[in-house]
């Protein structure tokens, strides 16, 4: 049936306990309005969901893309690596180095997206990933997680 949420309350779904020593991959805070409600707002999600798992395989992954005016990505990843450590990956990096080669594309040379570090030939929209960039992505995540030891 249909259930009315009108105010804060916890919601626990089934997937939340059978999938629960899963390795978690985190990634938050594009659309957190972490330039209007703060860094800490986003903090306080992310422990929670660590929290939860109670396990220590998890990775945080770091904002790739600008998104409402957004323009401290470097600033707030440094605060995300800062705080999460080991288990911070800074996706954006990896895609501005390895995205092209992961999908032996070349260098388009324009920039539609006004965003200096990922190519066009990886997006769908400027915020979104096409399928070359979410392959680069889980690309990305697949070779931590392996660095780890999570994987065969």
């Amino acid at each position: 049936g249909r259930i009315t949420v009108d105010r804060p309350t916890l919601l626990v779904t089934e997937i939340m306990y059978s999938h629960k020593n899963d390795m978690l991959i985190i990634w938050a805070g594009t659309n957190d309005g972490i330039e209007t409600y703060g860094i800490e707002n986003t903090f306080a999600n992310i422990d929670n969901m660590i929290a939860f798992i109670g396990h220590s395989r998890y990775i945080v992954v770091g904002m790739t893309a600008y998104n409402n005016g957004m323009h401290s990505i470097d600033t707030i990843n440094s605060k995300f690596a800062q705080k999460y450590g080991s288990h911070f990956i800074n996706l954006r990096r990896y895609i501005e180095l390895y995205g092209l080669s992961d999908n032996n594309l070349s260098d388009d040379s324009h920039d539609t997206y006004n965003d200096p570090a990922i190519p066009d030939a990886l997006f769908a929209d400027g915020i979104h990933f096409n399928r070359y960039g979410y392959y680069s992505v889980a690309k990305c995540l697949y070779l931590f997680g392996k660095e780890k030891g999570w994987f065969n």
